[in-house]
């Protein structure tokens, strides 16, 4: 998964550089602003909740100039309504005109965005590059659940970070260091849900303020949040059930596969591959019934913030009897991933973040779409008919060299949404953005 919510598809075309950190890492080209001027920080959309405004505040207190353009009544809510902001009233289609006048006018130095997928965000980037401005992209943690991502320029496939797996075995090391932090951040599902329906409510009531503005995601917000909250109820009575479903596949003595499915509208579906859930299970249960072994097993696992619109569990039964391999699929709303990942003969995935967690557990894991971890030794880079019978486990040592570096150079140590982790990862955050060059 990319962010809690996620937006609507448009083209862009963005030179990627890395967080420079080290003059060792990956170099960041030099940008066309001054580095004696003055910097001036503009944020757009960030994740739901207070977290860009306690990131501006302590940006403001280091004597940086802060502007905060608003799109929407719950983007104002989320900002704070007396905190100095530039309301965006006009057609959408008038904003890259708009923003790419307002950085020049401005003599904006950096751009901070959340999710670098969201229509207005590319439009955004795209002019910021032109001008040869810092671009600062916030993202969902690619180690969660302790950790959100900051990297310059972009995230996910359009991360900046080397494919090269001999430049993490050069630059990482076996380990990461406990000066990076990983201090417990809280349960994030229930605050997002709450900062969701605060960000919807006044998005709601203060619409007459925005009369020209569409849902900037990919799927309603009011059903995301009401969806959430069913799923939310209903897993509280079949928990114990489908503990229950995972462990006994997990002792079975028969192999099995895992299938990661991601959040319905995740960017990372429609920005960063060729497929949805749907057609993602369709290829994974039709290769599965053709090539692995007969006597295997493939439990499909659902995203854990997935929001419940599209009844998965249905797709998955009806492609299974399609493929008549009813007795060996099931699908799992729940389930502790380590648990499966450690016993698992293999894990398929578009590009879920998860992925780097089954690889991190040892699993062999076989990418689909494109991902920042699609790296040769850590995935298994066959094609998936072969990869049923001889799925290949990840290098250790590389993916420990790989999670040291990614720590260090792209990770907080935070939460976007409960208090405690956003009080950590917003004073971090802060530094961070002011030290970059």
């Amino acid at each position: 998964m990319t962010s809690a919510l996620h937006g609507i598809p448009g083209d862009r075309s963005l030179d990627g550089y890395a967080l420079r950190r080290r003059p060792r890492a990956y170099r960041r080209s030099t940008p066309l602003v001054n580095p004696s001027r003055e910097r001036h920080f503009l944020f757009l959309r960030g994740p739901f909740g207070s977290f860009f405004a306690h990131v501006a505040e302590q940006l403001g207190l280091s004597g940086n100039r802060v502007s905060k353009v608003v799109f929407d009544g719950g983007d104002l809510s989320d900002w704070g309504y007396f905190r100095p902001h530039v309301a965006y009233r006009d057609p959408e289609e008038a904003w890259p005109i708009w923003i790419d006048r307002f950085l020049g006018e401005n003599r904006v130095t950096d751009l901070v965005v959340f999710n670098d997928c969201l229509e207005v965000h590319m439009s955004a980037i795209a002019a910021a590059k032109r001008r040869g401005l810092r671009v600062h992209v916030f993202e969902e943690g690619y180690f969660r659940p302790r950790w959100i991502t900051l990297e310059s320029d972009g995230v996910n496939a359009y991360s900046p970070c080397p494919r090269d797996p001999s430049f993490y075995r050069d630059h990482g090391q076996p380990t990461f260091k406990v000066s990076i932090g990983d201090a417990d951040v809280g349960r994030s599902t229930k605050w997002l849900i709450f900062r969701g329906i605060s960000h919807y409510v006044n998005k709601v009531f203060l619409a007459p303020a925005f009369p020209k503005r569409r849902n900037p995601f990919a799927l309603p917000v009011f059903d995301q949040i009401v969806g959430s909250i069913a799923r939310y109820a209903k897993n509280q009575f079949t928990r114990r059930r489908v503990m229950e479903r995972a462990a006994k596949l997990v002792n079975s003595p028969e192999p099995y596969f895992i299938a990661l499915l991601q959040r319905a509208g995740d960017s990372q579906l429609w920005q960063h591959s060729n497929y949805t859930n749907e057609s993602f299970a369709a290829e994974v249960i039709s290769s599965f019934s053709r090539h692995a072994p007969p006597n295997a097993r493939l439990a499909f696992k659902l995203h854990p913030l997935d929001p419940g619109l599209v009844d998965y569990a249905r797709v998955v039964e009806e492609l299974a009897v399609e493929h008549g391999v009813t007795e060996r699929v099931l699908f799992l709303d729940g389930g502790n991933l380590n648990a499966l990942a450690h016993g698992a003969r293999g894990a398929v995935t578009i590009n879920s973040t998860a992925g780097l967690a089954t690889i991190g557990f040892g699993c062999p894991t076989k990418v689909l779409g494109r991902a920042v971890y699609d790296i040769e030794g850590l995935t298994d880079r066959k094609p998936l008919n072969q990869f049923w019978n001889d799925s290949q486990p990840p290098d250790a040592d590389l993916f420990l060299r790989f999670r040291h570096v990614m720590m260090e150079r792209t990770q907080i140590n935070g939460a976007f949404y409960t208090p405690a982790g956003m009080r950590m990862a917003a004073a971090t955050a802060a530094s961070r953005l002011g030290a970059i060059s």
